[in-house]
């Protein structure tokens, strides 16, 4: 199964963007961060850019993306809090950062079938952006499950915290990908 390149390749691609945009966000954005708007909860950043990665490894790779993107974040969860607490709790932090983005898919694609456009939908930026809020929302909720000692107005705190930073990050990596793309096409034509 990972013999073949068709695993191996994806996975080492998608591991280092993640990582490369998780360290950007972690060691640029997020000081910067707490500098201009003091410490927000349980390391909630307003503009998280691997979430960008998540959305578009799942559009492009379905239920694979859980594969290729654990590596990255199994780092990445470590880089954070370690192995501290229980198992359990470990694994639905990580279980929700990895299942977010192709539930959100799973469930975008019911519900298009569901009011009759039928066949699998076209993703275009739009459609994207949707899943990546639906994904967002998701995770963060289960995240409140994996920082259950904060207060009820911490968690709410905490959730909003997410899920800006979950839909701006993505929000940002698509365009500068679509600012990549336009470029290239241009530089193409020359």
């Amino acid at each position: 199964m990972f013999r073949d390149s068709t695993w191996i390749v994806p996975m080492i691609l998608v591991t280092s963007a993640y990582l490369v945009c998780f360290y950007v966000t972690f060691l640029i954005i997020f000081p910067f961060q707490n500098a201009v708007f003091g410490t927000i909860p349980v390391y909630a950043s307003l503009l998280y850019l691997p979430h960008g990665v998540r959305v578009l490894v799942a559009r492009f790779y379905g239920w694979k993306a859980v594969v290729f993107l654990a590596p990255a974040t199994l780092q990445t969860h470590y880089y954070l809090s370690g192995w501290k607490g229980g198992a359990e709790i470990n694994l639905i932090s990580v279980g929700a950062s990895l299942l977010c983005a192709p539930l959100s898919f799973w469930i975008y694609e019911k519900l298009k079938n569901a009011v009759g456009n039928g066949g699998k939908p076209n993703f275009d930026w739009r459609s994207l952006l949707i899943v990546g809020v639906m994904a967002s929302l998701i995770n963060a909720l289960a995240l409140n499950l994996y920082h259950f000692d904060l207060s009820p107005m911490e968690m709410l705190r905490a959730s909003l915290a997410y899920s800006i930073g979950d839909i701006s990050g993505q929000f940002l990596i698509m365009f500068l990908l679509m600012m990549s793309f336009r470029w290239a096409r241009k530089f193409e034509r020359a």
